[in-house]
């Protein structure tokens, strides 16, 4: 018999069925305290007046939000556990002092204060769902074009990803480290490294490549767009004392287009790092040159050596954080998220071999490695 007052199995199994539902109804909610308390930027307020805190009242008259408004922000990030509370004083709970102040080596502000304005709401998903298009600034075309045409959302965007990428870049190269030869074929384990990093934003995964290649004066290019090459060469430039004797240089082009990457078969490593899940894998337009991932990876063919390796470094579809990826490339880009058995195909349709995922140490960060075979294909 179930005691008077206590819940049965079938009970406890049905609150949280429930409970697992009000999660995700309320996770818009959590989404939307972080963008707003990023935006008006309180972790760095609460930062400043470290180690004594602050009041309710010194965020009232800080920000000029209504006590009532106040009081339900700071109690939701109190149960975020993004800030802390002790003799009514609030202070910053150690992930967000680590990730969200703005100043943090790794901090995740820029890509949240994206949020603020560029918000996935249900009816934002509708027409992304109904259209089939990006619905970010104002619902245009093609994102990667807009930052052509606007300087200021380039250099917000690049910044964030920047901010966002040290990270994953560190962790990418380091898990990168302990494959054999870097993945290369044995005949060129000797060979300084060339590098091509396509659509390399920052160039932040450039950098830190460049810093730990194992052999001296190995070299990488960043292609970006005209417009965005002349943001990445300001953080080429912030980092060129740290990579020496290596070297990196920016290359303006168009990715899918021959032009761009120069000669063939010149690069021992291409690297597409968060850059195929933005294009559709199959482009169904009949324009030139296709913007597609077949036509990203046969250009990273082209471009390596034989013997070289493709690097895709991404955010594999594994569990419900990482599937929810995709409905941020529905909201932002014409792509999607890849699953293992997607990118395998891609893949090998285009003649790699030795095809490998590799999980990094950082979150949901994998890696697929490829190799252009060391004789020509058949």
């Amino acid at each position: 018999m179930v005691p008077e007052g206590a819940c049965s199995a079938k009970e406890l199994t049905e609150n949280d069925q429930l409970r697992q539902i009000y999660a995700i109804y309320y996770g818009n909610r959590k989404a939307a305290v972080l963008a707003v308390a990023q935006r008006y930027r309180v972790f760095d307020f609460l930062e400043a007046r470290e180690p004594a805190g602050a009041t309710l009242d010194d965020i009232v008259q800080a920000y000029g939000f209504s006590v009532r408004g106040t009081k339900a922000l700071l109690l939701a990030l109190e149960y975020l556990n993004l800030v802390k509370i002790a003799n009514d004083r609030y202070f910053l709970a150690p992930s967000s002092r680590q990730f969200l102040v703005s100043t943090a080596p790794e901090s995740v502000a820029g890509l949240i204060d994206l949020e603020f304005s560029e918000f996935i709401t249900p009816s934002a998903l509708d027409q992304a769902l109904r259209s089939g298009r990006p619905q970010v600034y104002d619902a245009v075309p093609d994102v990667w074009q807009q930052h052509q045409q606007d300087t200021e959302r380039c250099v917000r965007f690049t910044a964030a990803m920047h901010a966002i990428s040290s990270g994953p870049a560190r962790a990418m190269v380091q898990r990168l480290a302990l494959e054999p030869h870097w993945g290369l074929h044995a005949s060129l384990a000797t060979r300084p490294h060339r590098l091509l990093d396509v659509g390399g934003g920052s160039g932040c995964y450039a950098i830190e490549w460049m810093r730990h290649a194992p052999v001296p004066n190995s070299e990488a290019d960043v292609l970006e767009t005209p417009a965005c090459s002349r943001v990445t060469q300001h953080y080429i430039d912030e980092a060129a004392s740290s990579i020496q004797p290596n070297r990196i240089r920016v290359l303006p082009g168009d990715m899918f287009t021959e032009e761009a990457y120069g000669d063939a078969n010149r690069y021992t490593h291409v690297l597409l790092s968060q850059i195929l899940h933005d294009w559709p894998v199959r482009s169904e337009a009949s324009s030139a040159p296709r913007r597609d991932g077949e036509r990203l990876v046969e250009l990273a063919w082209r471009a390596l050596s034989p013997g070289g390796v493709l690097v895709v470094h991404e955010k594999l579809v594994h569990d419900e954080d990482s599937a929810m990826v995709t409905i941020d490339m529905l909201h932002w880009t014409q792509g999607q998220q890849y699953t293992e058995a997607m990118m395998r195909e891609l893949l090998r349709d285009a003649h790699f071999i030795e095809v490998r995922f590799r999980k990094t140490p950082h979150t949901y960060w994998w890696l697929a490695l490829a190799q252009r075979p060391f004789t020509p294909s058949t």
